[in-house]
């Protein structure tokens, strides 16, 4: 065999003797309008490649870029054939996007919680199936420029029809470190506490974002309509909310400049590890890779224990050291690890 045939005859015997590789695990969506027309590859983004870009869709670039960064950073270094297609995202590929069809409304329950992005209608069918997902055990995000038709003792606010500018934020979260959460200027709607506990001020004690549990689950709102400050720049409080979210819908908690995704298997979790840095792919010539570019990783389970950890391409276990592991990964490598957990 070739090289090519090389690699692919070691893939596929490495497939078959991990038969359990389980189902990705992708526990947050974002739902977007059925006609939302939007597109982040093609340049300039314009939706259908003809209309003209307006808030609704730069309200979803900066969404998506928060929750894949460092993916807008990555879009202003040279086009290469790896570096705006491997991204090490911050929360690691634990995203999905679904959109508002009334014909296709039972999808979100596949998913702990929702992100509402960009400009969108709520029929009649999808304000009762927001409150049935959100009663058993659902979390739906929404800003104050999604909230029409919704009933105030649905989102646990009342919308005043004042608005307050800031440039900085508070999170009230228990056990909460001091975060850096000021940035530009934005505007946000001033709300009356109807149920809701506040989860983020202004520095003086006016609500950002608000939870209200119904049922199992709760209504986060966000009183800055399409999480754009008055730059169309996502706040930086906003930021700081999907790091609350994807902490308490992942299991997994990965340290490390690598990209990754999460499956679950019939024994735990298995977690793909990529390092992407090291290895620039020019336009000509020959591949060229920095050995000295390792990324250190450090693996554990939010609230439970690691029972044992099995790193696949190497057929190796890995010492749990204080609840966690870690390991190094080479330039260009790739670790595929497994996590039992203990009791």
């Amino acid at each position: 065999m070739n090289p090519l045939g090389r690699i692919t005859d070691e893939f596929v015997r490495f497939a078959e003797k991990h038969p359990d590789r389980g189902t990705p695990y992708t526990p947050i969506a974002f739902l977007l309008d059925p006609a939302h027309g939007w597109d982040m590859t093609d340049y300039p983004q314009w939706p259908f490649e003809v209309s003209q870009i307006n808030r609704s869709d730069r309200a979803l670039r900066e969404l998506f870029g928060a929750a894949y960064y460092p993916g807008p950073v990555r879009e202003g270094e040279p086009a290469s054939g790896e570096r705006q297609a491997f991204v090490p995202g911050v929360f690691g590929n634990i995203f999905d996007v679904l959109v508002a069809s009334d014909t296709h409304q039972d999808a979100i329950d596949a998913y702990r919680a929702a992100i509402a992005g960009g400009a969108i209608d709520w029929s009649d069918i999808w304000k009762k199936k927001l409150e049935t997902y959100v009663r058993n055990g659902g979390t739906i995000v929404l800003n104050a420029a999604q909230v029409g038709g919704l009933s105030t003792e649905f989102l646990g606010v009342r919308v005043t029809g004042d608005t307050g500018e800031a440039h900085n934020a508070t999170c009230l979260s228990p056990n909460e470190s001091a975060q850096d959460l000021h940035g530009g200027i934005f505007r946000f709607d001033q709300v009356e506490l109807k149920g809701a506990q506040v989860l983020i001020t202004t520095p003086s004690n006016q609500p950002l974002v608000t939870i209200n549990k119904l049922g199992r689950g709760k209504v986060i709102f966000v009183g800055v309509r399409d999480l754009l400050g008055e730059d169309e720049r996502l706040p930086a409080f906003v930021a700081h909310l999907l790091i609350h979210l994807a902490a308490e819908a992942l299991p997994v908690k990965v340290d490390g400049d690598v990209e990754y995704l999460v499956n679950r298997n019939s024994r735990g979790w298995v977690v793909t590890l990529f390092n992407d840095n090291g290895v620039v792919k020019p336009q000509q010539g020959l591949p060229q890779v920095d050995r000295s570019a390792m990324a250190s990783v450090t693996l554990s389970l939010r609230g439970g224990k690691i029972a044992t950890a099995t790193e696949w391409t190497a057929d190796r276990s890995i010492p749990v050291n204080q609840q966690s592991v870690s390991l190094q990964i080479p330039a260009g490598g790739i670790a595929v690890v497994e996590l039992v957990a203990g009791r």
